[in-house]
């Protein structure tokens, strides 16, 4: 513990407020069988201390323009970041709609009945025309998206000798290695 202090890099929570000029500490309890035992009230004011660093931090964020994601305990992400790719989500979805709303075989009541409620029986058929095996690989591809860079990390460091950082990478290498030669095997 000495070595970490004397490094000047500090280990615990308080490090990221440095960087926002809010004086912080971290308070970790230690099992001890010594007689010079800290009392309730000491500890209280400690405990009542962090909290209002943390209101401070979070009355700074709250003052700015953007919303922000914690994905690591150094860094925050903004909104201007995460949303493109929301917003890319929610095109593709959009272009679907207007797909089957004005592609071949719509005319002008937009696949509405007559009550403007309910669907004519014809009006899905696009339904079985649609492409089943690239929509099921695209999803098979996400969930190993979601799934295979905490669990490639987890296997590189077990089986490898590689450190962590480098599990990731290697990981994220074999991800889009292996999303080069899907389109290769969904041809029809």
């Amino acid at each position: 513990m000495v070595l970490a202090q004397a490094s000047g890099q500090p280990r615990g929570d308080h490090g990221l407020f440095l960087r926002y000029r809010i004086e912080a500490v971290t308070l970790r309890g230690i099992n001890s069988f010594r007689q010079n035992k800290y009392d309730m009230a000491t500890v209280g004011k400690t405990l009542e201390g962090m909290f209002r660093k943390l209101n401070n931090l979070l009355e700074r964020l709250h003052q700015s323009y953007f919303f922000y994601l914690l994905p690591s305990l150094s860094r925050f992400v903004s909104i201007g970041i995460y949303m493109p790719a929301f917003g890319l989500l929610l095109l593709v979805l959009i272009l679907r709609i207007s797909l089957c709303f004005t592609g071949p075989g719509a005319d002008g009541d937009a696949g509405f009945s007559g009550d403007g409620f309910g669907l004519n029986q014809g009006d899905l058929g696009w339904v079985a025309e649609f492409p089943r095996p690239p929509v099921l690989i695209c999803h098979a591809a996400g969930v190993a998206l979601y799934y295979l860079p905490v669990l490639g990390q987890h296997v590189a460091t077990q089986h490898f000798p590689v450190s962590e950082a480098e599990a990731v990478v290697l990981t994220l290498i074999a991800i889009y290695v292996a999303g080069m030669a899907l389109p290769h095997s969904t041809h029809r």
